[in-house]
């Protein structure tokens, strides 16, 4: 596997490259810097999706493999992009595929907390972290809620955190608190 922007692939090797990945991958295309910045639509959903394009680019600058999901016509996508030279030319080697609904179940269980439903932090930091808008999050703090849970014990915490959850779906909406 090739995946150092540093090593110069002949186009005969990127080629044999390209072929490779695309026994995994449905959507591979080996894209160059001049590519990247002039096509008028979305590397991947022609003029519906422009996330790729800004990943494209952080690539190539960065020399560092990206990975990104997004949405397209209801389907969840990971990408995968891996600068490379190819001819002593930076590119980037885009790779996309839908996400299964396995992959997607493995997702929800480890960004989701089983007692409330709602994303935790580690969803939202990496969510955060791959955003290409201004975003924020805002965090609940439960008054006296160690007290609660001190004096009340385990279970009537749990009941207690499951119904703030809850009232906070209803009141902000569900896509607005994180609920799966």
């Amino acid at each position: 596997m090739l995946n150092n922007h540093e090593v110069n692939l002949t186009d005969e090797e990127a080629a044999v490259e390209v072929a490779r990945v695309a026994k995994t991958y449905p959507v591979v295309r080996l894209l160059s810097a001049d590519q990247i910045k002039s096509e008028p639509n979305c590397l991947l959903a022609g003029d519906r999706c422009p996330c790729l394009r800004q990943s494209s680019l952080e690539a190539l600058a960065d020399s560092d493999e990206g990975s990104e999901q997004l949405l397209n016509d209801g389907t969840e996508y990971r990408a995968r992009l891996r600068p490379l030279k190819v001819e002593g030319e930076p590119h980037v080697l885009l790779m996309v595929r839908p996400i299964d609904e396995q992959e997607a179940a493995e997702e929800d269980l480890v960004y989701t907390d089983v007692l409330t439903s709602v994303r935790n932090r580690r969803y939202y930091e990496e969510k955060l972290r791959s955003a290409r808008m201004n975003a924020g999050v805002a965090m609940i703090d439960v008054d006296d809620f160690r007290a609660f849970n001190d004096t009340c014990g385990r279970h009537a915490g749990d009941l207690a955190l499951g119904a703030v959850a809850t009232r906070a779906a209803v009141e902000f909406g569900q896509r607005n608190v994180g609920h799966t």
